[in-house]
């Protein structure tokens, strides 16, 4: 891909914001690498705070329309809501992993065990390595 000059920050925002944010999309605007974005990006703090804002603005639409699915009654959009900014008031899907054995401490289980069975069970372990 030929590489275009690097353009001015009006330019990129301009460009950018078109491309509702999209590199790839921006890439071939300018007609460059999407490297080469995010080299300009990284490589120049007016670039990064623009990028940066639009990315905002995107989160900022797309909460607008997760209210408005609210306010129309979707069930899927205000779990969702309650489950990522209602975490505070419970709100809170949590898996609990139980890294016991019947109860008991694994390194009970294996205290348990005499040293001919935990040489066999390294032996098989090792096997299954192999």
């Amino acid at each position: 891909m030929q590489t275009s000059k690097k353009p001015t920050p009006e330019k990129f925002q301009s460009v950018l914001k078109s491309k509702a944010g999209n590199v790839s999309e921006v890439a071939k605007a300018f007609k460059v690498t999407r490297k080469t974005v995010y080299n300009w990006i990284n490589g120049n703090k007016k670039f990064m705070e623009i990028f940066e804002d639009q990315i905002e603005s995107l989160i900022d639409f797309a909460e607008s329309k997760l209210l408005k699915s609210i306010n129309n009654g979707s069930d899927t959009a205000t779990i969702f809501f309650l489950k990522t900014r209602g975490k505070s008031r419970g709100y809170v899907e949590k898996s609990e992993v139980d890294h016991t054995t019947k109860g008991e401490s694994i390194n009970k289980q294996v205290e348990k065990l005499t040293d001919d069975e935990l040489m066999e069970k390294i032996e098989k372990l090792r096997n299954k390595m192999k």
